[in-house]
């Protein structure tokens, strides 16, 4: 639904936090570290950088960016566990609200496995795959069945094909959507250039964009 994506849009924005570790290790508050929301972290010209997020007893999906300009990659930590995130490195974190849950998974950066694949119709997704849509018509993505928690699929349109050719999202039994937006069993695209991950985690499928 373009509502809940503009919402989503408006929403990271408003809430988007900045965290330089110029002089030092960082820990996130649990008033700022809050579910969907976009954190850029800079400053790192010194090795061994942490960001500490806290463990709340619930789950928290949010998009995480390295300033290219780093020097050197920041860890972030929940309690003994770490995601790298590497200079201008993107990455999905997901942490499970235990003093040691956190998992990570790459939007962009130099690994491999960040590879994007040209999608021009019907496709079932792969956990992990990142889809670059480019529609002459209307398409339906069918999301994983019975994904792993932290399972992700990404997807953007570059060309703007959306604008003209929507895309229905089905969420294959699981409900798609996010807790400011509200989920919904099959998710409608038509914004033009969004490029956006869907992270299966606590029984749903979140959006990032």
């Amino acid at each position: 639904m373009t509502q809940l994506l503009n919402g989503l849009f408006a929403a990271l924005v408003a809430r988007g936090l900045v965290i330089g570790v110029d002089d030092g290790d960082q820990v996130l508050s649990s008033a700022a570290f809050k579910d969907n929301d976009a954190f850029q972290i800079t400053g790192a010209d010194s090795a061994g950088r942490i960001v500490t997020v806290p463990a709340l007893g619930k789950g928290k999906v949010s998009i995480w960016q390295a300033d290219e300009t780093n020097a050197y990659a920041v860890s972030v930590r929940c309690g003994t566990g770490a995601v790298s995130l590497d200079p201008g490195q993107c990455i999905v974190l997901a942490a499970d609200g235990s003093a040691n849950g956190i998992a990570g998974s790459e939007l962009t950066g130099s690994v491999s496995s960040s590879a994007w694949q040209t999608v021009t119709g019907a496709q079932t997704a792969k956990a992990g795959e990142h889809l670059e849509y480019k529609l002459t018509a209307p398409a339906v993505l069918t999301l994983p069945l019975a994904p792993a928690e932290f399972a992700t699929v990404t997807i953007r349109n570059l060309d703007g094909s959306f604008g003209t050719h929507t895309l229905t999202v089905a969420g294959n039994g699981v409900e798609i959507g996010s807790p400011e937006g509200g989920y919904t069993d099959d998710l409608t695209v038509d914004l033009a250039y969004v490029e956006m991950a869907l992270v299966y985690f606590g029984g749903k499928w979140r959006i990032l964009v």
